[in-house]
């Protein structure tokens, strides 16, 4: 079982539930092939990703009317415990909520990659950025910044934010910019990154090099 924090009240009793629920999802067989799939060393219950959501889901639907911050609690909480699959509910969670998304900002999505050490979750934390920055365009040159990042699985991040936000082709230009950049990049989740974003320009008529 995974380890999880001891917050109280309902919160401790929601992560131990979901934490259970995974427990009972995993398929042990599943490791070794998630393990060379997305190489990382963070602990799994091997749980795939359409079990995930819908533990995610059944959590929602139990608490119609949950706010903003028990939601955002509850992510943080799975969060912490570092286990891939309390990680992706986590995500879902933030990202089933409009509130939610719109509170946040672009540090806080940076922290949460640099916390990762996997393509996965990076682009979850990008499906996230792209609703955010839909939301809030101005943000754009935070976005751009993550090109220049150390880390690849910022830079990644940085193609994969904009892809989930340029949907109406409103950060095309961003996009074709950053795919040039990183083009010839030395970290190969980087370039496979810029390769799904290439093939996503082409589809819309961008002319991407």
């Amino acid at each position: 079982m995974a380890e999880y924090p001891t917050p109280g009240g309902n919160l401790m009793f929601d992560v131990m539930h979901i934490i259970s629920a995974l427990d009972k999802a995993k398929e042990p067989a599943y490791e070794k092939r998630l393990r060379r799939v997305v190489p990382s060393s963070q602990h799994v219950h091997a749980v795939r990703r359409p079990a995930i959501r819908e533990i995610t889901e059944s959590w929602l639907e139990g608490h119609a009317d949950v706010a903003e911050s028990e939601i955002t609690g509850l992510a943080e909480a799975l969060w912490s415990t570092g286990w891939r699959e309390e990680r992706l509910v986590a995500l879902n969670l933030i990202a089933s909520d409009v509130g939610v998304v719109s509170s946040l900002d672009f540090d806080f999505l940076r922290r949460l990659a640099l916390d990762v050490d996997n393509w996965e979750l990076i682009d979850q934390i990008g499906r996230i950025g792209g609703r955010l920055l839909q939301m809030r365009p101005r943000l754009l040159p935070r976005v751009e910044a993550f090109a220049a990042s150390d880390n690849p699985l910022v830079r990644r991040l940085g193609v994969t934010t904009l892809v989930e936000g340029a949907d109406d082709l409103t950060w095309q230009g961003a996009l074709v910019a950053m795919v040039d950049r990183l083009k010839d990049d030395p970290d190969e989740q980087v370039r496979r990154a810029v390769g799904r974003a290439r093939r996503f320009l082409r589809q819309r008529g961008a002319k991407v090099g």
